[in-house]
């Protein structure tokens, strides 16, 4: 399949520039997110990675979640909120990341299992990740269905500090698109 993005003919100079994150909700949700911020404790805790607050860095996915949410609230229309972020400032924080999500990951999946059990991040502390990046389950209750959406990524937030960087003006931008 041919990308319809038009690429250049070579690669800009890395310059750590900000990373665009997006996040499909209902119009509602998202006018509430410009004019409030983000407050992670009002996220599901019965998701992926845990209560917080789940972004992607593809649109397409964004795009398609904001449809499902409006459509559970069939008051609304969908939108997605787009986050520039600088990435400096996500370095700074604590985070975990997965890259595969095969059967034989054993780590991605006990730690989804984990967390949609309402169990912390890091059981010794009971703590929670700033951040965490990975695969987007499908299925995952045990390794016989275990399956992730091909293709789909989210990058959530779960503490007070990752709250803090999403909603200083100075670090990262807010728009609905």
């Amino acid at each position: 399949m041919a990308s319809s993005i038009a690429l250049p003919s070579r690669w800009a100079p890395w310059n750590n520039q900000p990373i665009h994150l997006y996040h499909g909700t209902s119009k509602d949700y998202a006018d509430q997110i410009v004019a409030d911020g983000i407050r992670v404790e009002l996220g599901d805790p019965y998701t992926d990675f845990g209560q917080g607050f789940y972004t992607t860095t593809w649109l397409q996915e964004a795009t398609e979640w904001s449809v499902k949410k409006a459509a559970a609230r069939a008051t609304t229309v969908p939108a997605v909120v787009k986050f520039t972020l600088d990435r400096e400032a996500l370095s700074k924080l604590c985070s975990v990341a997965f890259i595969r999500a095969s059967t034989d990951a054993v780590d991605y999946w006990s730690f989804v299992s984990s967390c949609r059990n309402l169990q912390p991040h890091k059981p010794a502390s009971k703590g929670w990740y700033d951040i965490v990046y990975g695969p987007v389950a499908r299925t995952w209750g045990s390794p016989t269905i275990a399956r992730v959406w091909p293709g789909y990524d989210q990058i959530s937030f779960h503490t007070p500090a990752a709250e803090a960087v999403l909603n200083d003006q100075t670090l990262c931008t807010i728009n609905v698109i």
